[in-house]
């Protein structure tokens, strides 16, 4: 599908970051959006424990014009392990007191990486509801080689984030 959405584009070259919901309910495909980019976020880690390699070994490979190694990537990805990126919603407004579920996160069994943002992370700090990409508090890369364990973590991840940053009002 994303394939044929790329051509139907006139895309035939490069990096794209690309997003796509596909659902049980008959619709089919849906796609969200098409950038002629790399993601503005790490994936590398997450694409290399999926399917084995990622996009930025293939622009290398590419680059290098080496035809031999090139024709070692297949056309379409073959999944290895399961795996997602979760992006931390903060729920709270105010001084942020303090953090909470990092060490329970940490013994996910599926969590490969994950980043508090900065400004999420320092007591003091003032914090706003997340409302948008830009606004989130962070990320968790979780891979698995059961799906049902991956998405129990991820499930877990999403009950801790309304409680996850504990804030007094502005001025307390």
């Amino acid at each position: 599908y994303m394939i044929s959405a790329l051509r139907a584009l006139g895309v035939k070259w490069g990096l794209s970051h690309n997003e796509v919901i596909v659902t049980n309910d008959g619709r089919g495909p849906l796609l969200i959006e098409v950038n002629c980019r790399q993601h503005n976020m790490d994936f590398c880690p997450l694409t290399a424990s999926c399917i084995g390699y990622n996009a930025i070994d293939m622009c290398l490979v590419a680059f290098l014009l080496d035809k031999e190694e090139w024709d070692q990537f297949p056309d379409v990805p073959v999944l290895r392990q399961h795996g997602c990126m979760v992006h931390l919603v903060n729920y709270a407004t105010g001084k942020l007191k303090q953090v909470h579920h990092l060490h329970e996160l940490v013994d996910l069994p599926s969590v490969l990486e994950f980043e508090v943002y900065e400004g999420f992370r320092t007591a003091g700090e003032i914090i706003e509801p997340t409302i948008d990409i830009r606004t989130d508090a962070g990320w968790v890369q979780l891979v698995n080689d059961n799906r049902e364990t991956m998405d129990h973590d991820y499930e877990q991840i999403v009950k801790w984030m309304p409680t996850m940053f504990d804030t007094t009002d502005r001025d307390g």
